[in-house]
C-alpha cells in the first residue's frame, strides 16, 4: 500500500501504519499482519475510547513499551513457537485482562484441521451453534473406500469397540458400498442421459454425486472424515470444555488435541477451556448433569418405525406474531395493536424472493414449531447442517429399523 499521510497522521507515523491497515484515510478498512491476541485487545480496548482504531493500535500498542507490542509482532524468523505462545501470554496479561476477556475472546479467531474422526465425533464438533464455522468432507462428492496406509478401509477402532463383531460388520458395509458405486453411476447414467445445455463434465460429476449419495447410508457411523473449523476463542473454549465431558473417548481425546495446538495460535483464549478453576469444574458439571439426566429418562423400549416426520407442537398464534414483527419496524403502533393482513403482509415480505440468497425477514423468527423425525443417519448429516435450529437427538441405533433409497431400489 502506498503511504500517503492522512488529516489524522503524519507521514512517519502512516508508514508504521500501513502495514497492519489496508487503508488509512477511509472509515471502512480492515485488519492485517496482527497477532490475534492484538486484534481482539485493540477492538476491546476501542469500544473504550474516543479515539480511532488506528489510533488506539498507534498510541496504546505500537508506542507503548510496556505493551509487549514489538516482541509479540517480531517476525516468525526471529522467534520460534514456544517463544511465540509465551509473548502472546504476557501480552494477554499485560493488555487483555484489564478489558473483559470474556468478550475479547470472540474478537479473535482461528482455523483448525480435524483429520481421521468418526462421523459421530465429527457430529459433536459442529454441534457448536455459534461461534463455529464447520466444513466437513462430502460424502456427496468424495468416496469414503479408498483404504488407509495400512491396507483397511478408514473406520474408527478403539478399545471401546473391541467386541469381535464390529470389524466384520464394518468392512462388510465398505465392501458393499464399494462394489455398488460404479454399477450404480452406470445405471443413474443410462437412466439420466447427458441434456444438450450440459458439459460432459458437470454430467459426469452430477450423476456420480447421486450415486454417492444414495449409498451414503451404508457407511457406518464410524467412518473417518475430514473437517475444518473457524471459530472465535469463547466458542473454542466452551467446545473443548464439552468435548471433554463427553461420552465418547474419541471425543475427550479431542479435547486435549483441540487444546494443545490451538494453545499454539490463540493461547490466551483456551487457557481456562480445562483449568482447575473454570473449564475442569464445568466439565466435570456437565458429566453430572447426563449421568443424571440419564437416570431420570425413562427407557420404554423403541420399536421399528418407518421414517417420518411429525409436528409435535406448534404456536397456534404463530401467523399474528410474524405479522406484527414484520409491520413493527415500519409503524408508530403498540406491538399488539398491530393486525395486518397476514397474505398481503406475507406476499409483500416473500412474493419476489428469486433464490435462497435472498433472505426472508426476521419477522418469521417469532414462530416456533417442534418436530420429532425418525430418519437415517445420512439423512441427519443434512439436517443437522442448519444449524440455527435448536436440535436434539437421540443415540443413533437400529432399533428404530432402516431404509433403503427409493432410488436405489428402482434401479435394481
Amino acid at each position: 500500500m502506498a503511504v500517503e499521510p492522512s488529516s489524522e497522521f503524519n507521514l512517519t507515523q502512516a508508514a508504521v501504519l500501513a502495514r497492519y491497515f489496508t487503508n488509512l484515510d477511509r472509515p471502512v478498512f480492515a485488519l492485517r499482519n496482527l497477532p490475534e491476541v492484538v486484534k481482539g485487545a485493540l477492538f476491546s480496548r476501542y469500544s473504550r475510547t474516543e479515539k480511532s482504531l488506528r489510533r488506539v493500535l498507534l498510541d496504546e500498542f505500537i508506542n507503548e513499551p510496556d505493551s509487549g507490542f514489538d516482541a509479540l509482532t517480531t517476525s516468525a524468523a526471529d522467534a520460534d513457537d514456544m517463544v511465540a505462545v509465551r509473548r502472546a501470554e504476557e501480552f494477554y496479561e499485560r493488555v487483555l485482562v484489564g478489558y473483559g476477556d470474556d468478550s475479547v475472546a470472540e474478537l479473535a479467531g482461528a482455523h483448525v484441521a480435524v483429520e481421521r474422526t468418526s462421523t459421530l465425533a465429527a457430529k459433536a464438533l459442529e454441534d457448536s451453534r455459534i461461534g463455529i464455522s464447520p466444513l466437513e468432507k462430502s460424502t456427496r462428492y468424495v468416496r469414503f473406500d479408498r483404504p488407509g496406509r495400512d491396507g483397511r478401509f478408514l473406520y474408527h477402532r478403539g478399545p471401546e469397540l473391541a467386541h469381535p463383531d464390529y470389524e466384520p460388520a464394518a468392512d462388510l458395509l465398505f465392501e458393499t458400498y464399494s462394489a455398488l458405486i460404479e454399477p450404480l453411476t452406470q445405471a443413474i447414467r443410462e437412466r439420466f442421459p447427458i441434456e444438450e445445455d450440459e458439459t460432459d463434465r458437470a454430467w459426469k460429476a452430477a450423476t456420480r454425486a447421486k450415486a454417492l449419495d444414495m449409498l451414503r447410508g451404508l457407511l457406518p457411523a464410524g467412518t473417518l472424515t475430514n473437517l475444518g473449523l473457524f471459530g472465535n476463542g469463547r466458542a473454542f473454549e466452551y467446545l473443548i470444555t464439552k468435548l471433554a465431558a463427553h461420552e465418547l473417548p474419541e471425543c475427550r481425546t479431542l479435547a486435549g488435541d483441540l487444546l494443545r495446538e490451538l494453545s499454539l495460535v490463540i493461547p490466551a483464549f483456551v487457557k481456562r477451556a480445562l483449568d482447575e478453576r473454570y473449564g475442569a469444574p464445568s466439565a466435570e458439571r456437565l458429566v453430572r448433569m447426563r449421568k443424571a439426566m440419564t437416570r431420570l429418562a425413562p427407557r420404554t423400549g423403541a420399536t421399528e418405525s418407518a421414517p417420518s416426520v411429525r409436528l409435535i407442537e406448534h404456536d397456534p398464534d404463530a401467523e399474528r406474531k410474524v405479522v406484527a414483527a414484520a409491520l413493527f419496524p415500519y409503524s408508530d403502533a403498540r406491538w399488539e395493536d398491530l393486525q395486518g393482513d397476514a397474505s398481503q403482509v406475507l406476499e409483500a415480505a416473500l412474493s419476489d424472493r428469486a433464490n435462497r440468497r435472498q433472505r426472508p425477514p426476521r419477522a418469521l423468527e417469532h414462530a416456533q414449531y417442534t418436530f420429532e423425525i425418525v430418519a437415517n443417519f445420512a439423512a441427519y448429516r443434512d439436517l443437522h447442517r442448519h444449524r440455527m435450529l435448536t436440535q436434539d437427538r437421540q443415540l443413533l441405533g437400529t432399533a428404530l429399523g432402516f431404509d433403503v433409497p427409493s432410488g436405489l431400489a428402482e434401479l435394481g
